[in-house]
């Protein structure tokens, strides 16, 4: 029953969370639906204001006026995690994910429905689906949303493993980058068992993310977040699901909100843009006849 009620939660969270620079200023909203993402954000500048004082050839000059310091949030010990994007830049591969990501932005079903193989792609451990079946045509397709939170950042190269489907090379490329970087930073601990881990943890990527009260833009900031681990707040989750579907809404795997709870003790929202669940779909590209195709999507669970 323990690994049952696992699995059915696993399933809310991978709906809640799966369904591109991050700005890097210590004030800047991080949450806004119009943020782009990158893989590898810039360090922020120092939050220190530096003191101007008046030139000594005018000392009638007043100081140029200073930005407010930024906010003090309570501390709480960190779990980072190092995000690498293998894809180099001018490679074949690079080439093709920029035109990908642009397909996806403008919601380009003539590019996407290209990639799809003709015995159509398996998405988590459902069968195999065709062009059609994704509903392209639809922009609010809930295929859209995962497709774009799994190419938003970076990806890793992994052994080619789908040989029997014509595919071509000694790899393919698995995006986003988050469960292998989970899983290999982050291990299982003894005590857990199957995938309740992973099932209990998100990551949050990009510098600043705010962590607010409520699920909404207008509810106060309580912290920040930078490339992290954090835990999901289960209980809070469960009654936000429930809220959406007696309000007959669909939760938005981009637009949406995860609840989570802080090594201090403080539990709030942060926006799904910024949240990778480390079971949520991955896209797998390899190259069949020579075109980059859409061969997998495992996740989901």
């Amino acid at each position: 029953m323990k690994n049952i009620h696992y699995l059915l939660l696993g399933g809310a969270l991978a709906a809640v969370i799966g369904g591109a620079a991050f700005a890097t200023a210590i004030h800047q909203r991080q949450d806004e639906p119009s943020q782009p993402i990158v893989t590898n954000p810039s360090p922020s500048p120092s939050p220190e204001p530096v003191a101007q004082n008046p030139s000594p050839a005018n000392p009638g000059t007043r100081p140029t006026p200073q930005p407010p310091a930024p906010p003090k949030y309570p501390e709480f010990e960190h779990r980072r995690i190092t995000l690498v994007d293998e894809v180099q830049p001018g490679t074949e591969f690079h080439t093709f994910r920029e035109q990908l990501r642009q397909a996806v932005k403008s919601r380009d079903a003539r590019f996407v429905r290209s990639l799809i193989p003709a015995n159509g792609v398996t998405l988590g451990f459902g069968g195999p689906q065709s062009a059609e079946d994704l509903n392209l045509n639809s922009p609010q397709a809930r295929f859209w949303s995962n497709l774009e939170k799994s190419t938003a950042i970076g990806c890793t190269a992994q052994k080619n493993e789908y040989v029997e489907n014509a595919v071509q090379g000694d790899r393919v490329w698995v995006c986003a980058n988050i469960n292998q970087a989970f899983r290999q930073q982050y291990p299982a601990p003894p005590s857990y068992e199957g995938i309740e881990w992973e099932l209990t943890q998100v990551v949050v990527v990009g510098e600043n993310v705010n962590v607010r009260s409520q699920p909404n833009l207008n509810s106060s900031v309580i912290n920040v977040l930078s490339n992290e681990v954090v835990e999901v707040d289960r209980p809070a989750l469960e009654k936000y699901l429930d809220q959406l579907f007696s309000e007959g809404q669909e939760h938005d795997p981009i637009e949406g909100w995860t609840p989570v709870k802080l090594p201090n003790g403080q539990a709030g929202f942060v926006y799904n843009r910024f949240v990778y669940a480390p079971l949520e779909y991955r896209a797998v590209f390899g190259q069949v006849n020579g075109q980059w195709q859409l061969i997998h999507m495992p996740g989901g669970d």
